[in-house]
């Protein structure tokens, strides 16, 4: 041990009766020479230390019975050179002023005057050098602890200005491996011949914090480390928020900074965050928040429960392709939407469908699975039975053997065409690794009475994709444009780009039944759709008519991989000139 580190552990120990023995003179001597020697290797902290317990020894002599003279004048001389060369720069010698050009910054006792004391919590055990990087890295200031220090579990350090303070503080309630941190300040005042203490703790109370001081309580009050949940429900009656006057968002266009402030400050304290609740909050619409996504895309579970959102519009500013790719599940109920949708002819399936299709990665919704599972319950008898069955004289636009059948239709084509719309990377994992998938392309003029005001269309793009038995005589091109397996994924990548508005209900037609026999399925979903389509490429519209054959994802299969349900096995396209929904009402 160097005599230097050996001074810096005994001086806190040095009492008064110590400078009162015989040979006080030579101690003050000595100290003298440890001073000059800290001063040489420039352990600043060190020094502040020792010149606060001589102040404390000082004043302490001076009021004792038996004072010796030469005790005082040599702590005091000792004290004097001290002061004086802390007074120079952090270099123990003062700079003289060099004209053009930048200053170098010096340091006096003004600049030492009140150093901060900061008090970390929370964090654990052998982890204390990662966490000082990470209270540098979160504060974005550039700073070194001073006389850094455990106390029972925290660690106590001191910092040189108030602003560094400040933003050392700002990482309270922060998660650092998986643990919350406490991180609080006070001040240290370094003694004075009139104020020997120390430490001199004081408060802020009088102080009215910023707003993202506020917010960050807000959070950490809101905040469930252990479950991973982030509370933001009923914001409007907080009483953090309310003492502060700062409105919660939602409450119009002034408000959505806040709700992105809070989206934002909650990523940097928390980390990934996978369940947030925001119900009760008054919610028009989803544009206060609609940085959820960008800060928080990890998020598996949303509850807007009791909101006043009242269409699928106000969900748009989180549902847009590429959002929220990892929720499962959504709570929605308590809002008018779902009731709006129904009185304007729809119902339960087509309200979840409707979900479903803005959020494709949904597992359960308003508590409930989103995609029943398909029981394909068909009985052998059930199937006797149904020969003799005739046809009725007049076809519904849309046929569907159960209910199960009809929920399940309705799932797969909400989620499947979302993805064709927006998504065509993600498409193949919908597909059996033996699918079969073709296109026709039908150019054929309607029938008269369907004519109406239709045009020759150009269908480029589309030809060369069509596989025409009718048109295409040749046996190469037959067998080309059959598509197998994983050449699926090209073929999709060169499909001119769609949008289907599913939202016009009566626009499509869709009949569905489960049917037995296959090779290798028990049971399969054969799912006929007719419709219309937006060829982005040419702005024209088109219609279609598209046939799935679509078995349960089983264990081992790649759309069971993926987390879907459903299986395609055969799928084929008719693409042709747009007549509208006449064609199947008429």
């Amino acid at each position: 041990m160097t005599r230097t580190t050996y001074i810096l552990r005994a001086a806190p120990r040095i009492k008064r009766e110590d400078l009162e023995a015989e040979g006080v003179v030579e101690l003050a001597a000595s100290l003298m020479v440890d001073v000059h020697i800290l001063l040489q290797q420039k352990t600043r902290t060190a020094i502040w230390t020792w010149a606060a317990r001589v102040l404390q020894l000082l004043d302490s002599l001076s009021t004792s019975s038996h004072p010796t003279g030469n005790n005082s004048l040599c702590l005091v001389f000792a004290l004097g050179i001290l002061l004086t060369r802390l007074s120079a720069t952090p270099y123990g010698r003062a700079r003289s002023s060099r004209p053009g050009g930048p200053q170098r910054p010096t340091r006096n006792s003004e600049d030492s005057k009140n150093l901060i004391t900061i008090r970390v919590e929370g964090f654990a055990q052998g982890t204390d050098r990662k966490l000082m990087q990470f209270l540098q890295r979160k504060s974005r200031t550039q700073w070194s602890p001073l006389n850094r220090r455990f106390e029972g579990e925290a660690i106590v350090f001191e910092v040189q200005t108030p602003e560094i303070a400040s933003s050392i503080t700002k990482c309270n309630g922060f998660t650092f491996i998986d643990r919350q941190l406490t991180v609080t300040s006070e001040v240290a005042s370094t003694p004075s011949s009139g104020d020997i203490n120390m430490f001199m703790p004081t408060t802020s109370a009088g102080e009215k914090m910023s707003t993202i001081d506020t917010l960050r309580v807000f959070l950490t009050s809101r905040y469930n480390p252990d479950l991973g949940l982030l509370n933001l429900d009923n914001m409007a009656q907080d009483p953090v928020l309310k003492a502060a006057g700062i409105p919660p968002p939602g409450r119009g266009d002034k408000t959505s900074q806040i709700g992105s402030v809070i989206m934002k400050l909650a990523s940097e304290m928390f980390g990934e965050v996978h369940t947030i609740s925001m119900a009760n909050n008054g919610f028009r619409d989803v544009n206060g928040i609609s940085t959820l996504a960008q800060y928080h895309p990890s998020i598996q579970n949303l509850s807007l429960e009791n909101n006043l959102i009242t269409s699928m519009k106000g969900l748009e500013a989180i549902s847009a392709p590429g959002k929220l790719k990892f929720l499962r599940e959504l709570v929605l109920s308590g809002n008018p939407l779902k009731t709006n949708l129904i009185e304007r002819g729809g119902d339960e399936i087509s309200y979840r469908s409707e979900v479903t299709r803005r959020f494709p990665t949904l597992k359960v919704l308003d508590g409930v699975s989103v995609a029943p599972s398909i029981s394909f319950d068909v009985q052998a008898e059930d199937i006797q039975n149904a020969k003799g069955l005739k046809l009725a004289d007049e076809i519904k636009p849309s046929f569907f053997d159960n209910d199960g059948t009809k929920s399940a239709a309705y799932d797969f084509c909400g989620r499947y065409f979302s993805s064709f719309d927006h998504d065509r990377s993600a498409l193949i994992n919908f597909y059996d690794v033996q699918a079969f998938f073709s296109i026709c392309v039908n150019t054929s003029m309607p029938p008269g009475r369907n004519r109406g005001t239709w045009k020759m269309q150009n269908f480029e793009g589309w030809i060369e994709l069509s596989r025409n038995l009718q048109r295409f005589k040749d046996l190469n091109r037959r067998v080309a444009t059959l598509q197998h397996g994983h050449d699926l994924q090209n073929i999709f990548h060169r499909i001119p780009q769609t949008a289907h508005d599913l939202t016009k209900a009566d626009h499509f037609a869709i009949d569905a039944w489960q049917m037995g026999g296959f090779e290798g399925y028990q049971t399969v979903l054969f799912i006929m759709m007719h419709g219309e389509f937006k060829d982005i490429s040419r702005n024209v519209m088109r219609s279609f008519d598209r046939t799935f054959i679509v078995a349960p994802a089983a264990p081992g299969t790649r759309p069971h991989a993926a987390g879907l349900p459903y299986n395609i096995i055969s799928d084929e396209l008719i693409v042709r000139p747009h007549v509208g929904q006449g064609a199947w009402i008429q």
